[in-house]
Order: structure tokens, then sequence, then C-alpha cells
């Protein structure tokens, strides 16, 4: 059954449906045919292994879910039929990724809209720290920044990155990137303009040593600390200086960062 759906024949899975196939059987690693479906497959497997009984909450052996796959990238109609028929919107991975995470963090803001209209933990964490505000912001999505902020995600929550520094906040990707919109909804629903990773690196010296001249005004309005330092030594003025960013520069010691 799950090789069937895999490859999205319709006619196949219904023939299999009408002879009596175990709708729940597994393949080694316990995927079942309504995962394969929800992860890219017809929407109208998904509904007839459903209406046949197919587990909507069976998980993998890494803790993949039929919702957790359709959420990453399988058809949205999926999502809502899974979703209807029970699924459960707080599953998550082995490493603690959800389905409102993997949406998020997709750039799928219909997905994400019905899962918090499940009730999804807007603020719910991976192993790392990693919510889905954290995800959006990090691929830079206004949309699904400014609505999951609008529902109560923190803005303040920190996570460790992959290369293991601790402390990246959803406000140091679109100061890095220089999108100044997110970084001002970020600001206004109480992102910290101070916060600092491990290795001593704030937004606004990721703004001013890539020359954003607007991020970097914006951080300046909301409080940055201008002599910051990381773990070199090295300031948000004497990163613009280097990279040669002169009216980010000249911001800077206007507003009083010291050479």
């Amino acid at each position: 059954m799950p090789e069937a759906t895999a490859k999205s024949h319709e006619a196949a899975v219904q023939i299999l449906l009408e002879k009596g196939a175990d709708v729940n059987a597994k393949a080694t690693d316990d995927t079942t045919a309504l995962m394969m479906a929800s992860l890219g497959g017809s929407t109208n497997i998904v509904t007839s292994l459903v209406a046949k009984g197919a587990d909507v909450n069976a998980v993998t052996q890494d803790g993949h879910t039929a919702l957790g796959l359709a959420a990453y990238c399988g058809p949205d109609a999926a999502v809502q039929i899974l979703l209807d028929n029970g699924a459960n919107v707080h599953a998550n991975e082995s490493n603690g990724f959800t389905a409102l995470l993997a949406a998020s963090g997709n750039g799928r803001i219909k997905v994400v809209r019905a899962l918090v209209a499940k009730g999804a933990n807007v603020n719910a964490k991976t192993e790392r720290g990693g919510t889905p505000l954290l995800a959006a912001a990090q691929h830079l999505n206004l949309e699904i920044v400014q609505f999951l902020l609008a529902n109560g995600a923190d803005a303040k929550a920190s996570m460790t990155t992959d290369q293991g520094d601790s402390g990246w906040t959803a406000l140091m990707e679109p100061s890095f990137e220089g999108a100044t919109e997110i970084v001002q909804a970020l600001l206004a629903n109480g992102a910290d303009v101070n916060a600092r990773l491990s290795n001593g690196a704030t937004s606004l010296i990721y703004a001013a040593a890539h020359g954003h001249v607007e991020t970097t005004r914006v951080l300046l309005a909301a409080g940055a600390d201008l002599n910051a330092r990381d773990m070199g030594g090295t300031t948000a003025l004497a990163y613009a200086q280097m990279q040669g960013y002169g009216q980010v520069a000249q911001m800077l010691k206007e507003a009083g960062a010291k050479e």
C-alpha cells in the first residue's frame, strides 16, 4: 500500500482498498500509506484512506506523522482533512519539530493558519530551542512572522545554531539580511534588541557589518548598544568601516559610537 500511494496511483489504491488491503500496514521504518499520500500524493487518496480507517496519528521511528509531512510540503487540502479527522497538532518528531514549525519554515501561511486555528502551540520548541517564529524569521517570511506574533509567539525566544552558538534570536537573521519590516515587527512585539549570541554578536553588529542602512536606523532607534563587541572585540562601527559602508558608519558615529 505505501508503494502505491507514493506515486499517487489513485486507481491502484482504490482497487487495493476494495480488496480489503490493510490501510494501516507499515513499511520497515513504520511509514504508512497515509503518510506517503499526505507528503506529496493525491488528496483523493488521503480522503479514501481516512474514510477506510487509516490512523491519522501513526508515527514513524523518527517521529514523523502524516500531519507533519503534509504541513511540510503536502497539499493544503490534505492538512485540513487530517486536522478535521483528529490529527494531533502537538505531535513532534524525535528532535522536537512540530507540524507548525515545518509549515512556518517552509512559507506555508495557509497551513500555519489552519494549525493555529486547531490549537497548535506557537511557542513549542525543538531540542535546540527552535520555534515556529524563529523558523519564519530565518526564512524572512514577514506574513508568517506577523501572524505568529499576533497569536502569541515569543519574540524573545532563542536557540542554539547549527554551529553550536547559543542565543540566536528571531531578530538576528532579519538584521543580517536587512529585512527591516520583519525587524520592526519583532521589536514592536518585545524582541530584545541587545540580545547577544554566545560569540558576542548582536543584531546591530549584523546589520552594520552588512551595510543595511534602514535596518541599522531602526535598531538604533530601539536602543541598540552602539558599543557592544563580539568575541573578537569588534564593534558595529568597526565592521561598517572595515567593509566600507560609510553611510552606516557615519550614522553610528552620529549616534555616539566610539572609534
